[in-house]
């Protein structure tokens, strides 16, 4: 009677924890539902603001599941989980192609970019799709998101360099035929000369001069992996 006593006063009380972040999570989730059309778990990062909650549950759970176990083995169970599911996140992280996301931050660590921008003059605009922030972030040139211009390609660079700015391409091998199709009558968006730059290995990203479209110059592609 006394250990059954004692036991229940070890156990950690959870129906407060559960209800809280049930309540946190359905309120996360909810906001995040507008974002579910996108399949890629890199959008899962908008249920950050939950995470913490999760895992004063998860934490939570444990200590009570481990409670179960007899005091001898318990440090062992909980190492055995621990590795089990520590492997298992590794594991599917590697599938997703998760620690493969660095690639413009290797790229457009600050050195490289300021070796770019003084090739390009006047000064540099870049016109990436995806990933734009952080090009403007690493490289600290602006940008504009070729995939959001509500005029052709070709007009955009030439207004680009009407301002005196140095209009160049950022893109990833997968956006090659997107930009065609947006831009079917747009020189630029055939992508058909050498690019100035390469970098990244699971997925190939691409940095284009239009100057160098129609030129003999040849550019050996600064590669970068």
């Amino acid at each position: 009677m006394r250990s059954a006593h004692r036991h229940r006063r070890d156990t950690p009380p959870l129906k407060r924890p559960v209800v809280f972040a049930t309540l946190a999570s359905a309120i996360v989730v909810a906001s995040y539902l507008p974002y579910g059309v996108f399949a890629e778990w890199s959008y899962l990062r908008f249920l950050l603001p939950v995470f913490p909650l999760l895992f004063v549950l998860i934490g939570a759970l444990l200590v009570t599941a481990l409670l179960q176990v007899p005091a001898p083995i318990r440090a062992m169970a909980f190492l055995c989980a621990l590795a089990v599911v520590a492997s298992a996140n590794v594991l599917r992280a590697q599938q997703e192609q998760a620690f493969n996301l660095h690639r413009y931050r290797i790229a457009l660590s600050p050195c490289r970019a300021a070796t770019w921008r003084r090739r390009f003059h006047p000064t540099p605009s870049s016109l990436p799709c995806r990933k734009a922030a952080a090009f403007a972030y690493y490289a600290r040139v602006p940008i504009v998101r070729w995939d959001l211009l509500d005029v052709d390609l070709d007009t955009a660079i030439a207004a680009l360099r009407a301002i005196g700015r140095h209009p160049v391409l950022l893109i990833e091998d997968w956006e090659v035929p997107e930009i065609a199709k947006k831009y079917p009558r747009s020189a630029n968006a055939r992508l058909d000369w050498a690019a100035r730059a390469e970098f990244g290995d699971e997925t190939r990203v691409f940095l284009y001069d239009p100057v160098d479209r129609g030129s003999d110059r040849r550019w050996r592609a600064d590669r970068v992996h």
